[in-house]
Protein backbone atom coordinates (compact mmCIF):
# COMPACT_ATOMS: atom_id res chain seq x y z
CA UNK A 1 0.00 0.00 0.00
CA UNK A 2 1.36 3.58 -1.05
CA UNK A 3 1.41 6.50 1.28
CA UNK A 4 -1.48 8.26 -0.36
CA UNK A 5 -3.51 4.80 -0.23
CA UNK A 6 -2.60 5.00 3.69
CA UNK A 7 -3.78 8.28 4.18
CA UNK A 8 -6.59 8.26 2.36
CA UNK A 9 -7.77 4.76 4.22
CA UNK A 10 -6.55 7.15 7.61
CA UNK A 11 -8.97 9.58 6.29
CA UNK A 12 -11.36 7.05 5.78
CA UNK A 13 -11.22 5.79 9.30
CA UNK A 14 -10.99 9.44 10.62
CA UNK A 15 -14.25 10.49 8.65
CA UNK A 16 -16.15 7.03 10.12
CA UNK A 17 -14.81 7.47 13.21
CA UNK A 18 -16.21 11.08 13.73
CA UNK A 19 -19.41 9.76 12.17
CA UNK A 20 -19.89 6.76 14.74
CA UNK A 21 -18.95 9.33 17.41
CA UNK A 22 -21.47 12.31 15.87
CA UNK A 23 -24.17 9.15 15.90
CA UNK A 24 -23.46 8.34 19.47
CA UNK A 25 -23.76 11.91 20.85
CA UNK A 26 -27.27 12.11 19.05
CA UNK A 27 -28.28 8.64 20.94
CA UNK A 28 -26.59 9.70 24.18
CA UNK A 29 -28.48 13.35 24.21
CA UNK A 30 -31.83 11.79 23.10
CA UNK A 31 -30.98 9.41 26.19
CA UNK A 32 -30.81 12.28 28.08
CA UNK A 33 -33.42 13.89 26.89
CA UNK A 34 -35.98 10.80 27.67
CA UNK A 35 -34.47 10.79 31.42
CA UNK A 36 -34.82 14.24 31.93
CA UNK A 37 -38.79 14.31 30.63
CA UNK A 38 -39.00 10.61 32.94
CA UNK A 39 -37.65 12.34 35.91
CA UNK A 40 -39.69 15.40 35.57
CA UNK A 41 -42.78 13.42 35.21
CA UNK A 42 -41.75 11.55 38.40
CA UNK A 43 -40.70 14.53 40.36
CA UNK A 44 -44.32 16.17 39.08
CA UNK A 45 -46.19 13.05 40.04
CA UNK A 46 -44.30 13.53 43.97
CA UNK A 47 -45.32 16.93 44.17
CA UNK A 48 -49.30 16.21 43.28
CA UNK A 49 -48.97 13.65 45.93
CA UNK A 50 -47.65 15.64 48.59
CA UNK A 51 -50.46 18.30 47.76
CA UNK A 52 -52.66 15.71 48.25
CA UNK A 53 -51.27 14.64 51.69
CA UNK A 54 -50.76 18.02 52.59
CA UNK A 55 -54.50 18.81 52.28
CA UNK A 56 -55.54 15.91 53.77
CA UNK A 57 -53.03 16.55 57.22
CA UNK A 58 -54.27 20.07 57.02
CA UNK A 59 -58.12 18.44 57.45
CA UNK A 60 -56.53 16.34 60.25
CA UNK A 61 -55.09 19.18 61.85
CA UNK A 62 -58.34 21.19 61.75
CA UNK A 63 -60.78 18.13 62.84
CA UNK A 64 -58.14 18.29 65.89
CA UNK A 65 -58.36 21.25 66.77
CA UNK A 66 -62.23 21.40 66.61
CA UNK A 67 -61.93 18.38 68.80
CA UNK A 68 -59.75 19.61 71.20
CA UNK A 69 -61.97 22.90 71.41
CA UNK A 70 -64.58 20.79 71.95
CA UNK A 71 -62.89 19.10 74.91
CA UNK A 72 -61.77 22.28 76.24
CA UNK A 73 -65.26 24.17 75.82
CA UNK A 74 -66.90 21.06 78.15
CA UNK A 75 -63.97 21.40 80.57
CA UNK A 76 -64.33 25.24 80.62
CA UNK A 77 -68.36 24.93 81.29
CA UNK A 78 -67.90 22.36 84.40
CA UNK A 79 -65.21 24.61 85.52
CA UNK A 80 -67.03 27.44 85.48
CA UNK A 81 -70.49 25.72 86.50
CA UNK A 82 -68.30 24.48 89.76
CA UNK A 83 -67.74 28.06 91.15
CA UNK A 84 -70.62 28.82 90.57
CA UNK A 85 -72.07 25.89 92.73
CA UNK A 86 -69.73 26.88 95.09
CA UNK A 87 -70.90 30.39 95.30
CA UNK A 88 -74.23 29.23 95.81
CA UNK A 89 -73.32 26.87 98.39
CA UNK A 90 -71.61 29.92 100.07
CA UNK A 91 -74.44 32.31 100.09
CA UNK A 92 -76.60 29.97 101.19
CA UNK A 93 -74.43 28.60 103.95
CA UNK A 94 -73.88 32.73 104.98
CA UNK A 95 -77.73 32.76 104.72
CA UNK A 96 -77.86 34.77 101.86
CA UNK A 97 -81.19 34.71 99.76
CA UNK A 98 -80.49 34.36 95.89
CA UNK A 99 -81.91 37.75 94.85
CA UNK A 100 -80.61 41.05 94.39
CA UNK A 101 -77.01 41.87 94.63
CA UNK A 102 -75.85 37.70 95.18
CA UNK A 103 -78.32 37.10 92.21
CA UNK A 104 -76.60 39.27 90.11
CA UNK A 105 -73.41 38.55 91.10
CA UNK A 106 -74.71 34.57 89.91
CA UNK A 107 -75.85 35.86 86.82
CA UNK A 108 -72.71 37.80 85.96
CA UNK A 109 -71.03 34.92 86.73
CA UNK A 110 -73.28 32.30 84.05
CA UNK A 111 -72.90 34.86 81.33
CA UNK A 112 -68.87 34.86 81.44
CA UNK A 113 -69.29 31.04 82.03
CA UNK A 114 -70.87 30.71 78.92
CA UNK A 115 -68.78 33.58 77.06
CA UNK A 116 -65.37 31.61 78.09
CA UNK A 117 -67.19 28.67 76.56
CA UNK A 118 -68.04 30.19 73.33
CA UNK A 119 -64.75 31.45 72.99
CA UNK A 120 -63.04 28.19 73.67
CA UNK A 121 -65.05 27.09 70.85
CA UNK A 122 -64.74 30.25 68.47
CA UNK A 123 -60.64 30.05 68.91
CA UNK A 124 -61.27 25.92 67.89
CA UNK A 125 -62.89 27.08 64.70
CA UNK A 126 -59.99 30.05 63.94
CA UNK A 127 -57.78 27.25 64.63
CA UNK A 128 -58.95 24.92 62.65
CA UNK A 129 -59.65 27.36 59.77
CA UNK A 130 -55.76 28.12 60.04
CA UNK A 131 -55.08 24.47 59.65
CA UNK A 132 -56.64 24.69 56.04
CA UNK A 133 -55.32 27.37 55.31
CA UNK A 134 -51.73 26.42 56.06
CA UNK A 135 -52.89 22.86 53.95
CA UNK A 136 -53.73 25.26 51.26
CA UNK A 137 -50.95 26.80 50.95
CA UNK A 138 -48.41 24.31 50.76
CA UNK A 139 -50.79 22.81 48.63
CA UNK A 140 -50.42 24.85 45.99
CA UNK A 141 -46.90 25.30 47.04
CA UNK A 142 -46.68 21.25 45.62
CA UNK A 143 -48.65 22.31 42.55
CA UNK A 144 -46.58 24.81 41.71
CA UNK A 145 -43.79 22.47 42.25
CA UNK A 146 -44.71 19.86 39.87
CA UNK A 147 -45.50 22.54 37.14
CA UNK A 148 -42.59 23.81 38.07
CA UNK A 149 -40.75 20.48 37.64
CA UNK A 150 -42.67 19.58 34.17
CA UNK A 151 -41.23 22.82 32.84
CA UNK A 152 -37.94 22.75 33.95
CA UNK A 153 -38.14 18.87 32.59
CA UNK A 154 -39.31 19.90 29.27
CA UNK A 155 -36.71 22.62 29.07
CA UNK A 156 -34.34 20.27 29.66
CA UNK A 157 -35.49 17.90 27.14
CA UNK A 158 -34.91 20.35 24.48
CA UNK A 159 -31.53 21.06 25.33
CA UNK A 160 -30.34 17.70 25.31
CA UNK A 161 -31.90 17.06 22.10
CA UNK A 162 -30.38 20.27 20.59
CA UNK A 163 -27.51 18.76 22.04
CA UNK A 164 -27.80 15.61 19.95
CA UNK A 165 -28.59 16.86 16.87
CA UNK A 166 -25.53 19.46 17.36
CA UNK A 167 -23.36 16.52 18.28
CA UNK A 168 -24.61 14.64 15.12
CA UNK A 169 -24.52 17.25 12.70
CA UNK A 170 -20.45 18.22 14.07
CA UNK A 171 -19.91 14.40 13.75
CA UNK A 172 -20.89 14.48 10.45
CA UNK A 173 -19.51 17.47 9.53
CA UNK A 174 -16.09 16.36 10.70
CA UNK A 175 -17.10 12.94 8.37
CA UNK A 176 -17.47 14.61 5.50
CA UNK A 177 -14.49 16.91 6.51
CA UNK A 178 -12.62 14.13 6.34
CA UNK A 179 -13.51 12.69 2.85
CA UNK A 180 -13.09 16.48 0.94
CA UNK A 181 -9.57 15.80 2.56
CA UNK A 182 -9.11 12.32 1.14
CA UNK A 183 -10.79 13.05 -2.09
CA UNK A 184 -7.39 15.54 -2.66
CA UNK A 185 -5.74 13.03 -2.72
CA UNK A 186 -7.83 10.30 -5.25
Amino acid sequence: MTGTELLIAAFAVSAATSAASGVMGYMQGQFQADMAEQTAQMQSKIALQNSDLAQELGERNAQAALNRSASQERLVRRDRMRRIAHARAAFGAMGTQLEGTPMAVLSDAIQVAELDAHLTRHQGAVDASNARLQADLQSRNHELQSAGSLFTGSANAEMFRSQAFGSLLGGLGTAAGQSLKAAQFI
